[in-house]
């Protein structure tokens, strides 16, 4: 229930539980989780077929259970979450991540090329509960995919800005009555 069937890694349950697991410790001591999303993945599965992008994510598995680099889960799909201890250089570590991810990876069919993008947050400092923890790691991740792709990015002071003010178009979107504020026009 624990473990994830295709690589062996433990899950989204077990992540999950994880992250309560550490946030729950009496010492409070920091830690980041991160999020990691692989670039390029859907093109393997369409070009080389499903069994190849298995092979690709249970490489990428394989790539990313070096021990020094923290705790790893498969959150599903072609996302993984890794959880690393407070004191830990994230800049280093999403350059090993993203760098051994970008090397090529041979399948039967070819050699696929992919790479990766992450979100890392910091507990107890960008939020102090699991769901908002993973919430600012993903918001990251999402900065990281639209401005920065192959980089890792921490989740920052002005990202809780721009989720503030995400967060207010939406409310204001959800209270509009859009059918009598806006006039159509065809050009």
């Amino acid at each position: 229930a624990f473990t994830d069937y295709l690589t062996d890694l433990p899950n989204r349950r077990a992540f999950f539980a994880e992250i309560e697991r550490r946030a729950r410790r009496r010492s409070g001591e920091p830690f980041h989780v991160g999020l990691i999303d692989l670039d390029g993945f859907k093109p393997v599965n369409d070009s080389f077929g499903h069994r190849a992008g298995d092979a690709v994510l249970r490489e990428v598995a394989h790539r990313l259970k070096a021990k020094e680099l923290g705790w790893i889960g498969r959150l599903g799909g072609d996302e993984f979450g890794r959880i690393v201890e407070g004191g830990a250089d994230l800049a280093q570590i999403g350059r090993r991540i993203c760098g051994g991810l970008a090397r090529p990876f041979p399948l039967r069919e070819g050699t696929a090329q992919i790479g990766a993008s992450i979100g890392f947050a910091r507990y107890p400092d960008a939020a102090t509960s699991p769901e908002m923890l993973l919430e600012r790691a993903d918001f990251a991740l999402y900065h990281a995919k639209i401005h920065q792709r192959g980089t890792a990015v921490s989740f920052a002071p002005e990202h809780e800005e721009r989720l503030r003010d995400i967060a207010m178009i939406e409310q204001a979107l959800r209270r509009a009555d859009l059918a009598a504020e806006f006039d159509l026009h065809y050009q």
